[in-house]
């Protein structure tokens, strides 16, 4: 490809819509030959362009890098869309256009370890895991019906003590509560995030400034019900002849982060908040109220807004995304990536036992290892690159390094594919100095047809 040499654009006029319809002429001698090119970028960020052909080995790509930041070829590294260029291979195999961008690091030297170092770091994955060891809490028991912070919601719900144990030699306790409102698995909590359940309301007579209650809040939909989350009263409106509301600082999540200026929807529904007190300092009626479930299950909006939490109808959303089902929750594995939950009989194909790994991914969202590329190993076969002409090894003609067969950089979206007609941003009479840029504008898509 030529261009003219006083031309610096990317893109020149041969004439003007306007006054003068005649054509710029160009001597012979005004013109260039322009190559492909690519940028190299160092991981102190200094950036380098040079001059490429698609055929051009990734061997000669390194001696270019060579030149051009000192890094011996042993030594190099080299990155372009997430895939590490290894010898052997072409330019045109990692299909890197014109204009693109090639990472370029330093491998790191090595030092010798010694035989005392690598005895004194040993693997963590043969460190056990600290032992639970049962203990006796000063503030609860086991079977204790209380309130808990859901680390997930960020709420106070009604659960029930279940085990309590700690990890020596740490003096810290654990509680672990079931929660009533759903049938996940106990979660773990410590002394700042559980306390007695709360079973009486107060009138707003009653309420005055400053007071920590307990009220229902929706964070996402204040005017719809929502979680229970502490709240400290700022303004109390109680007129008969104005509206009633409650007003005040809202504390949502397990580390209370204070929300200003929040009015409670249900104010017929505040809940009176007990503090935890030692079990020593509690009457025998007390330690038997600990134990008793309450009168009254305190309203809560429903997990899942599609089934409103109705254990006999079946829900994908919150249930099995195959069936539906909601029998049998501790059959059901849930994906780290879509978060959706299957029976493992759903699957397919379907497992026998919930896998041991930490993480698991269904069918959908789980990567084929023979398709990922590592750094170091080969590009997989492709039967159709196989048979193009590119790959001929008996051709000897440099094809890739001119602009005409660099392709697109980007795609023209302001119209379709089949438009005829003026495009926006296109004035009559634009010239552009490479075929690929006409179709990176949208006037003629197809780079190897005919322009006519």
């Amino acid at each position: 490809s030529v261009v003219p040499r006083s031309s610096s654009s990317s893109k020149f006029r041969a004439g003007t819509t306007g006054r003068s319809n005649s054509l710029q002429v160009y001597k012979l001698e005004d013109y260039i030959i322009v190559k492909m090119y690519i940028k190299l970028r160092g991981q102190d960020g200094k950036q380098s362009v040079v001059t490429v052909s698609k055929t051009d080995t990734i061997v000669s790509l390194k001696s270019k890098v060579e030149k051009e930041f000192g890094i011996g070829k042993s030594k190099q590294r080299l990155f372009f869309a997430g895939k590490q260029l290894e010898d052997g291979y072409k330019l045109f195999d990692y299909k890197i256009n014109v204009n693109d961008t090639v990472q370029v690091m330093e491998k790191p030297v090595l030092e010798a370890i010694k035989d005392s170092d690598r005895t004194d770091s040993s693997p963590t994955k043969n460190k056990k895991a600290p032992a639970e060891v049962p203990c006796v809490s000063p503030y609860f028991t086991i079977g204790d019906i209380v309130d808990a912070c859901d680390a997930t919601f960020g709420a106070w719900f009604e659960g029930k003590v279940i085990e309590i144990f700690s990890y020596p030699p740490e003096e810290e306790i654990y509680y672990k509560v079931q929660f009533s409102h759903t049938p996940i698995p106990p979660t773990l909590v410590t002394l700042k995030d559980i306390r007695p359940v709360s079973r009486n309301t107060i009138p707003i007579s009653s309420l005055k400034e400053n007071d920590m209650v307990m009220v229902n809040h929706n964070l996402e939909c204040p005017d719809e019900r929502g979680y229970w989350y502490d709240l400290k009263i700022e303004r109390v409106v109680n007129d008969m002849n104005r509206t009633t509301f409650v007003q005040g600082t809202l504390f949502a999540g397990v580390d209370r982060t204070p929300m200003q200026d929040m009015k409670v929807i249900f104010p017929d529904e505040i809940m009176e908040i007990c503090e935890s007190k030692m079990i020593i300092d509690k009457t025998r009626e007390e330690l038997d109220l600990m134990q008793t479930e309450p009168t009254f299950k305190r309203k809560t909006a429903p997990l899942c807004d599609k089934c409103k939490d109705n254990p006999r109808r079946k829900c994908k959303e919150c249930s099995c995304v195959k069936c539906g089902g909601k029998e049998e929750p501790d059959k059901q594995i849930v994906c780290d990536e879509c978060e959706c939950a299957s029976h493992i009989w759903c699957l397919d194909p379907p497992l026998e036992e919930l896998p041991q790994s930490d993480e698991w991914y269904c069918p959908d969202c789980r990567n084929n290892g023979e398709e990922v590329v590592k750094a170091g190993e080969k590009l997989k076969e492709s039967s159709k690159k196989a048979k193009m002409a590119s790959s001929n090894p008996k051709s000897n003609r440099d094809w890739g390094r001119g602009m005409a067969c660099v392709g697109r950089t980007k795609d023209c979206t302001l119209v379709p594919k089949n438009h005829f007609g003026p495009i926006p941003g296109v004035e009559v009479g634009t010239m552009w100095k490479y075929r690929f840029q006409v179709a990176e504008s949208g006037v003629h898509r197809p780079q190897v047809a005919g322009i006519h």
